[in-house]
């Protein structure tokens, strides 16, 4: 798992990053660590992000490729 590899998708489609506007200076207590993980094994943590909540928005995981493992509705 890696925090890396989680993003926003906003109801129009835009895909944010953890890294885009200000979330990098957000709180986040705890952080998701980077690690690998065996099967059903578990990670919490939480991840910034600066976008406003809509309904419609998404966080997408990614997989080591990029490749969309499985979406998560928000709002």
């Amino acid at each position: 798992m890696n925090p890396l590899y989680v993003e926003i998708k906003t109801p129009d489609g835009k895909k944010i990053s953890s890294g885009d506007g200000n979330a990098t200076a957000a709180p986040a207590d705890p952080r998701l660590e980077s690690g690998n993980l065996k099967p059903n094994q578990k990670r919490t943590g939480k991840v910034p992000f600066d976008v406003k909540l809509q309904p419609g928005t998404k966080a997408v995981v990614l997989n080591a490729g990029s490749k969309i493992a499985g979406e998560i509705d928000l709002a």
